[in-house]
């Protein structure tokens, strides 16, 4: 009976000329309905990382070299006079500057600077926030405008709709993306619609 319900309610999206922007479930259970995500820069207060550290902070590549810290855990006093760098290294998750964890573990400097090393840092996937972030390493990001902000849970996996902004041929191309995210870090991605973007939005 939900098959026919649900295939009834896809038809009348059809019909209705709606964008399939959507999750449909109908009287499945709370962890299969779509919830919103809090944003990106937040979901790092909710950071299990994979192994101790005395302190961590997410940083943000500034004007002149400057290093701003966007959150961090830990007391400073744990930095032991070791200083965030970046050398102009970092990856657009939060800024286009560039962004990277910098954190101590036994007296040691660590440096955390692309999607490979954010994944070695998160280690398993413990919540929908940690989900997020690998998510927008790969650049897939929230875009409330275009409902493009929810995800649901099933099981150990995370599946969320976000978009991709892709450049072609002169052009900005949005992509609503449904983002699946396994326990482990795995990441498998499928396409849902595209249309063209504002070609003023990054002026």
């Amino acid at each position: 009976m939900k098959t026919i319900v649900m295939v009834l309610l896809g038809t009348l999206l059809l019909l209705s000329g709606c964008s399939p922007d959507v999750f449909i479930d109908v009287k499945g259970p709370e962890a299969e309905r779509p919830l919103p995500i809090a944003g990106i820069k937040n979901s790092f207060k909710k950071v299990i990382p994979n192994k101790h550290y005395d302190y961590w902070a997410l940083m943000q590549n500034g004007t002149y070299g400057k290093q701003e810290v966007l959150y961090r855990w830990g007391h400073a006093t744990a930095k032991r006079g070791f200083l965030a760098k970046s050398n102009g290294a970092g990856i657009d998750i939060i800024s286009f500057n560039g962004n990277y964890i910098f954190a101590m573990a036994a007296n040691k400097p660590h440096y955390f600077y692309n999607a490979e090393q954010f994944a070695e840092f998160l280690g398993t996937i413990d919540n929908v926030d940690e989900a997020l972030i690998l998510a927008a390493c790969h650049g897939f990001k929230p875009d409330n405008k275009l409902h493009a902000d929810t995800f649901y849970h099933r099981d150990t996996t995370y599946v969320l709709r976000l978009t991709d902004v892709n450049f072609v041929n002169k052009l900005y191309t949005d992509e609503v993306v449904e983002v699946t995210v396994t326990k482990n870090g795995f990441i498998k991605t499928r396409s849902v619609w595209q249309r063209k973007a504002d070609p003023n939005r990054f002026k």
